[in-house]
């Protein structure tokens, strides 16, 4: 009775595509890269992630591990904020009673803190209530991320140019 028209085949880029910069390396290359990934991404010496993501009401955002450190803890920064002012900061505060790790701005100050003394944000991974400044409480959720090739600052399911379609 109906007859279906017919819909025309596109090509799909497969993996097999000679186009692809990352198919021309030479394997060993490839093994040494994601070793190199692994290996940055390795928590056991430090004890403390190379990058954490917070899930904020609002969206969310990732700090990466920076060479300084405060009270003996690492310092963490997200990427620069469109105000030119710089991101948000997760670092230590040891002047707070208990000690407290803070989420700030360079513009605003301390934005959230959670009262504790532990050597680095990894052990606040998970879904935490943290305090609001001036008052009240946030839930936030720390996550552990990776470093990736793109820099870490984008996690990696939103660097759509990097998948092979």
């Amino acid at each position: 009775m109906g007859v279906e028209p017919e819909v025309p085949m596109t090509a799909v880029p497969s993996n097999d595509d000679a186009s692809n910069p990352d198919l021309e390396e030479n394997p060993d290359e490839r093994k040494r890269k994601a070793e190199d990934l692994i290996q940055a991404n390795d928590i056991s010496e430090s004890g403390s992630p190379p990058a954490v993501t917070v899930q904020f009401a609002w969206g969310r955002s990732t700090f990466l591990k920076q060479d300084t450190s405060v009270g003996g803890r690492p310092v963490y920064q997200a990427k620069g904020s469109l105000d030119g002012k710089g991101g948000l900061t997760l670092k230590y505060n040891p002047e707070r009673e208990k000690g407290a790790w803070e989420i700030a701005s360079q513009s605003g100050g301390c934005l959230y803190f959670l009262e504790s003394d532990s050597a680095h944000p990894g052990a606040h991974i998970g879904h935490h209530p943290w305090s609001r400044v001036p008052r009240g409480v946030c839930h936030l959720t720390l996550m552990q991320s990776a470093l990736t090739p793109a820099g870490g600052w984008v996690d990696p399911e939103l660097l759509a140019y990097e998948l092979p379609f």
